[in-house]
């Protein structure tokens, strides 16, 4: 419908026609201004009103939008409140005109005057009933309109800057809240995952291809944490991955180290104490010491059937013991496959 004219069905003849300063001049922003019909003529209540438009009282109607603006702590943010056009306002309310019934010519519904112009002023060129106009905005600062009252059109110009502005203020208070929120919820997801009790266990084996049958001769357990660079790097409100990491130093580092040069193979599990209950969240594929790269370059595996992840761990070549030395674990995980498996978890509990 937008800028569509439609003609009305034996509309009474317009006793006057002013044309809105539409900022889109492809709509047509003409508003016809009806003559009263005789007191036993049949009337329409205005959808806006909800009362006849010839009986609304526009004095009443501003001053109750000015009081509520003033008591309005957004408005009274805007600081408009203070500048000499809204001090200016009681006196153009009460040299005021009842502006009476108003018609769209574009669409021929008729509303009451002044509800009308205060909707398409402070929201959009719209008609209510049938949406022609297609909501283009009104330019408040332009001139008064042709053959419209100067003292109204100023009045409401007033009046709907400040409406404006205090409706960008609450958008963008909203924005911030949404933000906010956004803000504290990564917050609760990262201390969740942080004080979630992670465990990663190598599990050493003597045999090359150990199978169902052979049993490990070494499982050492170390503690994991969230990766220090993780945290920040969360942007949203969930981050795409979780990153896990244990380092290993000193005496801890040479012993571990040993085991490994001990084994013909290992694998490492990423585990989680789920109410006292150790779950395997993660379970490399068969892994070979003696196939450590030397240099920064992890070794790399991906998850066995059943686990999420992918768990990376770099070693350091020792220039005295010529020895690869194992120097941290790192884990990473999607974030919606953790915490899926996470509920799961906690369902299979709950229903055990």
């Amino acid at each position: 419908l937008k800028g569509q004219v439609k003609s009305p069905d034996k509309l009474p003849e317009p006793a006057m026609t002013f044309r809105l300063p539409c900022l889109d001049n492809s709509i047509d922003a003409r508003l016809s201004v009806r003559a009263a019909p005789a007191p036993t003529a049949a009337q329409d209540d205005c959808v806006l009103t909800m009362a006849s438009p010839w009986s609304h009282d526009d004095k009443i109607f501003l001053t109750g939008k000015k009081e509520l603006l003033e008591n309005d702590a957004l408005a009274v943010a805007t600081k408009l409140l203070d500048k000499e056009a809204w001090k200016k306002l009681p006196i153009l309310v009460e040299q005021m005109q009842n502006v009476g019934c108003l018609c769209v010519t574009g669409c021929g519904h008729s509303f009451s005057g002044l509800p009308l112009l205060y909707t398409f002023m402070t929201s959009g060129f719209k008609c209510p009933i049938c949406r022609f106009g297609g909501n283009a905005q009104i330019d408040i600062a332009a001139a008064p309109p042709q053959n419209f009252c100067a003292i109204v059109w100023e009045a409401m110009c007033v009046l709907s800057n400040v409406v404006r502005k205090r409706d960008m203020l609450e958008k963008n208070n909203d924005e911030s809240l949404v933000v906010t929120q956004m803000q504290m919820a990564r917050q609760q997801i990262r201390d969740v995952y942080q004080s979630l009790p992670w465990v990663v266990r190598f599990v050493l084996y003597k045999e090359s291809n150990p199978g169902m049958a052979s049993a490990p001769f070494a499982q050492i357990t170390r503690q994991m944490k969230m990766g220090r660079a993780a945290p920040a790097a969360w942007d949203g409100i969930i981050p795409d991955m979780v990153t896990l990491t244990s380092g290993v130093r000193g005496s801890d580092r040479r012993s571990l180290s040993a085991q490994l040069c001990k084994s013909a193979s290992f694998f490492v599990e990423v585990s989680l104490d789920i109410e006292r209950t150790m779950h395997i969240v993660f379970k490399s594929r068969k892994m070979k010491y003696k196939h450590a790269p030397a240099t920064e370059e992890p070794q790399i595996s991906h998850h066995t059937p059943g686990t999420i992840g992918e768990c990376s761990i770099f070693f350091k070549r020792c220039p005295y013991q010529n020895e690869n030395y194992l120097k941290r674990v790192h884990y990473v995980v999607p974030e919606a496959q953790l915490r899926a498996w996470i509920i799961d978890i906690k369902s299979d509990l709950a229903l055990g």
